[in-house]
């Protein structure tokens, strides 16, 4: 495992939609101010597989108020990553992990049974870890996101052309530095890869 000490926090809005992310392109273009951005402050690069439709930029004054919401608590400080899912048109999906740099794996999941969109959760993070993930898993998250000059990216990105997806948000602590990503209906392989490790696969 790498050294250097890396706080992640992530959070995901999820939904099922009519549009899908579309496939990552291997490309590595810029990503598009929003409109409204001021192109002299919007310079930062989104990751190196960014698709070419997403659109960058501040964060939104009028992000969906419900957003505000997701779990903001600061990491413990032996946290690697926190993921949330949250889903856009009812929270029965939602579902958050906080793992942990030794591998300890924290997960809780809404219950379904609050219809409230404007819950996210219904569950807190329990006491005691979930399960344990390889150390080779936590490398490979840490190892992503310096692939993807994560410290660099804006803290908006949305694909426009998506209707009724996902919203993720990852905050991280890289380096002794702290940055938050909200991607809107936009999937890249970061996101994929703590999906994956929700899931334990």
């Amino acid at each position: 495992m790498l050294r250097s000490i890396l706080l992640v926090t992530v959070v995901v809005v999820g939904c099922s939609g009519r549009g899908r992310s579309a496939a990552v392109s291997n490309d590595t273009p810029t990503a598009t101010p929003i409109d409204g951005a001021d192109p002299a402050t919007d310079t930062a690069q989104g990751s190196p597989d960014m698709n070419p439709r997403v659109r960058s930029g501040p964060i939104p004054a009028d992000l969906d108020p419900r957003w505000n919401s997701r779990d903001r608590d600061p990491l413990a400080p032996a946290a690697l990553v926190k993921f949330q899912s949250l889903g856009r048109l009812s929270p029965a999906t939602n579902h958050r992990f906080v793992l942990h740099q030794d591998g300890s794996l924290y997960h809780a999941a809404h219950t379904g049974k609050n219809t409230n969109a404007r819950i996210l959760y219904d569950t807190p993070l329990p006491a005691t870890p979930t399960r344990q993930v390889s150390a080779a898993t936590v490398s490979k998250v840490e190892k992503q996101l310096r692939k993807d000059r994560f410290l660099d990216q804006p803290p908006y990105q949305v694909d426009p052309q998506v209707e009724d997806g996902s919203l993720y948000v990852v905050t991280v602590r890289l380096d002794g530095k702290e940055h938050e990503v909200i991607y809107d209906r936009y999937a890249p392989p970061l996101v994929e890869l703590l999906e994956l490790v929700a899931s334990g696969k």
